[in-house]
């Protein structure tokens, strides 16, 4: 089971993305391993303009999403902690898509090195943080 982060998904999205970089992240968005979850598609849908909000609804709607109960918020809380006492600050929703990665058994998949810092100190997170591709 994989788990795109939001900035694969808003860079496969967005109109100026350069087209090398929508086909290196396209096989990771179409795969039949992909999830989605909600702390993802709310960075995702909040940031997506007015004419472009039903095309990603739409394309977001057909991934099989992993649902976020309170306990994970609590483990997310628990490993922002971790993450402090470990000099590493990372950002909430970061936070909360590790613990349904950790939950779920999902790799995170994303260009954000916050999460391979984290897979570092917080056990059983899967991260794999790709290089981004230089636009042509």
């Amino acid at each position: 089971m994989i788990l795109p982060d939001s900035v694969l998904w808003i860079d496969f999205m967005r109109k100026k993305t350069p087209q090398n970089i929508r086909l290196a992240i396209a096989p990771y968005l179409a795969s039949r391993k992909t999830m989605l979850c909600e702390p993802i598609r709310l960075e995702v849908m909040r940031g997506e303009r007015k004419p472009d909000r039903q095309k990603a609804e739409g394309l977001l709607t057909t991934v099989p999403m992993l649902r976020t109960p309170v306990l994970m918020w609590q483990n997310a809380e628990r490993y922002g902690q971790i993450c402090l006492d470990s000099g590493l600050i990372v950002p909430p929703v970061d936070l909360l898509i590790a613990s349904v990665a950790v939950t779920y058994s999902a790799e995170v998949i994303t260009f954000d090195g916050h999460f391979e810092a984290m897979a570092k100190i917080i056990p059983k997170l899967k991260a794999r943080v790709l290089l981004r591709p230089q636009p042509v």
